[in-house]
């Protein structure tokens, strides 16, 4: 788990979502345009974030190939006071227009399969009418 969490880490700073030189960190999700984004403010205290790690790692794999970037963010607090987290985890699927389209607090493990239908759902969708392709 510890070197999930550090790919994580890793990954997040590698990719420049957060800018430098700002008083209160900005989420640059830019490069996201046009794709359905699974945003995922987390803590490296929380048992439930720790528990979300695998899931989102699965998810990644089986969607990311349909466009689904996943984006895990150690939600510290300047972010979470900016982004009005009220837990950790704290998700947020994003459409292809950029709005949230679906949040959730924490991460329970029996509700997978209703965290995975509204990624399918959101995928389904196409970029301008919001029809099913």
């Amino acid at each position: 788990m510890r070197k999930l969490i550090l790919a994580i880490c890793t990954l997040w700073l590698a990719a420049g979502l957060l800018s430098a030189g700002a008083t209160t960190p900005q989420l640059n999700l830019a490069r996201y345009h046009g794709k359905v984004v699974y945003r995922d403010f987390w803590a490296s205290w929380g048992p439930p974030c720790r528990h979300s790690f695998p899931w989102m790692n699965a998810m990644q794999q089986k969607y990311g190939k349909q466009g689904l970037p996943i984006v895990a963010v150690n939600g510290e607090e300047q972010l979470a006071e900016k982004y009005n987290l009220l837990g950790m985890p704290s998700s947020f699927l994003i459409s292809r227009k950029g709005r949230i389209i679906w949040r959730h607090k924490g991460f329970h493990n029996d509700a997978r399969p209703d965290y995975e239908a509204k990624i399918r759902a959101a995928l389904a969708k196409s970029d301008s009418s919001g029809v099913a392709k």
